[in-house]
């Protein structure tokens, strides 16, 4: 892809493909079904990490990954 492309993740899962894909310039669409993930990946592509997100919300490691 060239930068300013649009990346389609239909599995996003933890978010990388979103997370690299900003990183290259490039735009994302990721598409999740487990409410889990889609926090852990809210998360993840706002700069905080899993850590920092648990400490602040209270959330557990399952609790982000819908286990």
């Amino acid at each position: 892809t060239e930068e300013g492309d649009t990346v389609l993740d239909p599995f996003a899962g933890s978010g990388t493909v979103g997370l690299v894909a900003r990183r290259m310039g490039r735009r994302f669409v990721l598409i999740e079904k487990e409410a889990g993930y889609v926090d852990g990946i809210k998360a993840r592509l706002s700069g905080k990490d899993v850590v920092d997100h648990i400490e602040n919300t209270g959330d557990s490691v399952l609790d982000l990954f819908g286990e």
